[in-house]
C-alpha cells in the first residue's frame, strides 16, 4: 500500500468521487502531505518524499485528518495544495 501511495504522490494525483478522496494538501521542498478520506481504513494523513511515505499517527493527527476530510466532503473536491 505504501508503494501505491507514493506512486500517487509522485504523479501528483488528486482524486475524488463519492465519499472517497485522496488529496495533496501541501507541497514543500520535495515533501508532500496527503490526506486519504473514506477508505475502509478510515481517514489518515501521510507525508511522502523521495524515500517513501509515512503515515501520521496519534490522536491529534487523526483529529486533523477527520476535520480535513469533513471539509473536503462538504466541498465535494480536493483543495489546492499549499506551496
Amino acid at each position: 500500500m505504501i508503494l501505491a501511495l507514493y506512486s500517487a504522490a509522485v504523479a501528483g494525483a488528486q482524486s475524488g468521487g463519492g465519499d472517497r478522496y485522496v488529496c495533496n494538501l501541501r507541497d514543500s521542498g520535495g515533501s508532500t502531505t496527503w490526506v486519504s478520506c473514506g477508505s475502509s481504513a478510515g481517514n489518515f494523513l501521510y507525508t511522502c518524499d523521495r524515500y517513501g511515505c509515512d503515515d501520521a499517527e496519534g490522536d491529534f493527527n487523526q483529529y486533523l485528518a477527520d476535520d480535513q476530510c469533513n471539509q473536503i466532503q462538504e466541498a465535494g473536491e480536493c483543495p489546492e495544495p499549499i506551496g
